[in-house]
């Protein structure tokens, strides 16, 4: 019986990368599911204007612009075509949802951005049902599927099993955000997810008490625990009882880590980190910024979860790791 393989990345520029060669590799793995975990257009990169100054409908043509351009990317089409209907997960970080940082829960209570929500919301919607599988983006900007105001955001989806009692549970980390940046709230007040999503999500954990969690996420832990820390306080509580890793994307690098070494800690925590399918250091290319073409590989033994991550193609070894299916502690390739 072959093992099972999930290929995780983030952060596709279509615009700037015509060509993507990180899909052949992947292509050429075992790999029997994909998932996208943000950044996924860069609605806001390699553009003339930019989203912030476009009008509903303007912005409606551009998002779509940008999906079906990625979704036309031939070796992108072909993977998804190799892997098959079902075995395609995207979620979406701040390039998808509008732009840099853009945070949702203040942009709801505003008025200057408020009508953006509902196309962002139904151009990715069709975005992730197109990638699964399901049905083709819409040729035409003004099908209906596109123009629903009552298409809800991505924040209670329903979890899969990826592999037998592995379980992928995917986060919105954008629609009830709170600024990072400038005007940003004290800490005691941010969120990422907010209340009713949390509840979601560890509802879906604690339904299945025995089983591996796979925990999609848009951003990073560092930027959890630095900006957000009550989330991080809330998903470290969860996982002290439940087998959680944490995939993430967003820093345009490769990374790994865990947390769990401190005292009557329970379970640990662990990260893999994948960023940089087919973009720059930056978001746009600039002279002499390194382009970025970086994937990771899950894979599911039957004694231990091995994590890889390549770099051009080629395993950047010091950085890959196994976690133990019993213990949960990081354990030696």
């Amino acid at each position: 019986m072959s093992l099972q393989a999930l290929a995780f990345v983030s952060c596709i520029n279509a615009a700037a990368f015509k060509s993507q060669p990180v899909w052949d590799w992947i292509a050429a793995a075992p790999v029997q599911d994909l998932l996208l975990l943000g950044d996924s257009i860069y609605a806001d990169g390699s553009s003339a204007t930019s989203p912030m100054d476009m009008p509903a409908d303007q912005l409606r043509q551009h998002l779509s612009q940008r999906y079906r351009l990625q979704l036309a990317q031939p070796q992108f089409a072909a993977l998804l075509q190799r892997l098959g209907a079902g075995h395609v997960d995207a979620i979406w970080d701040d390039h998808d949802f509008l732009w840099n940082e853009a945070a949702g829960l203040p942009l709801s209570q505003g008025f200057e951005h408020r009508e953006k929500l509902p196309v962002t919301n139904a151009c990715f919607r069709a975005f992730s049902r197109a990638v699964a599988g399901i049905a083709p983006y819409p040729d035409d900007d003004n099908d209906p599927a596109l123009n629903d105001p009552a298409v809800p955001p991505p924040d209670a989806r329903p979890s899969r099993e990826v592999a037998p009692g592995v379980w992928l549970h995917l986060s919105d980390g954008r629609s009830h955000r709170t600024y990072e940046g400038l005007f940003k709230p004290p800490l005691p007040e941010r969120q990422m997810f907010g209340s009713k999503q949390q509840t979601h999500l560890r509802q879906q954990i604690e339904l299945r008490p025995d089983a591996i969690h796979l925990f999609a996420s848009g951003s990073t832990l560092d930027t959890w625990r630095k900006s957000y820390g009550n989330d991080w306080l809330w998903l470290r509580g969860l996982s002290r009882q439940h087998r959680i890793l944490v995939l993430s994307g967003d820093i345009h690098e490769n990374q790994a880590q865990s947390w769990g070494s401190e005292p009557d800690a329970g379970l640990p925590l662990h990260e893999a980190t994948s960023s940089g399918a087919a973009c720059y250091k930056l978001v746009d290319p600039i002279p002499f910024v390194p382009r970025r073409r970086n994937h990771g590989l899950l894979q599911f033994e039957p004694g231990r979860l091995v994590l890889r991550f390549y770099k051009d193609g080629q395993e950047e070894t010091k950085r890959s790791f196994a976690i133990d299916r019993a213990s949960w502690q990081r354990v030696p390739l």
